[in-house]
């Protein structure tokens, strides 16, 4: 019996010891992002640079302005993306810079799945002409169970931020 608290106190104070160091680190998340937000938005010169320096990923959190097009038909759904307990899609349409170069990617929000039709696209108004965007950098959506590799098409499971578009 001795033994058996011994090691449940031993096991709860690990679990403890543990449950400080998520906080911990939770707080300096945190602190980042708040320190991101507090930046002026960046604009594509900014964007492009934290690209080629490859701090794109360190950055997120911090806030974006940009002009550019829409490449409406090189839009994404990500599928299995459930939201309040409905089926749906993360919608991914890259932004193309009005004066050419490489697209970011923007995930534009969440849309239901049609219960009745698995493979039935949401109608989605994607403007044309030049459009500004603001919004916040994040990291690439997060990558799902996959039994084989994502076939071409609007309707994927994961997406690869690096080799999908443009």
């Amino acid at each position: 019996m001795t033994l058996a608290t011994v090691v449940a106190v031993l096991l709860t104070a690990a679990l403890g010891v543990w449950q400080l160091g998520r906080a911990h680190t939770k707080r300096e998340w945190l602190a980042v992002q708040a320190q991101q937000a507090a930046l002026p938005p960046l604009d594509w010169a900014g964007v492009a640079d934290a690209a080629a320096r490859g701090a794109l990923p360190a950055m997120a959190g911090r806030a974006v302005r940009l002009r550019g097009r829409w490449v409406g038909e090189a839009t994404v759904f990500l599928d299995n993306r459930p939201m309040n307990g409905r089926a749906g899609f993360v919608v991914v349409t890259p932004l193309q810079p009005e004066a050419g170069g490489p697209a970011l990617l923007v995930q534009r929000g969440w849309v239901a799945r049609r219960v009745d039709d698995r493979q039935a696209l949401p109608a989605l108004a994607t403007p044309t002409g030049v459009v500004e965007v603001e919004g916040r950098l994040a990291p690439p959506p997060s990558r799902l169970l996959a039994f084989g590799p994502d076939t071409p098409g609007p309707i994927r499971q994961n997406i690869d931020c690096a080799t999908s578009f443009l």
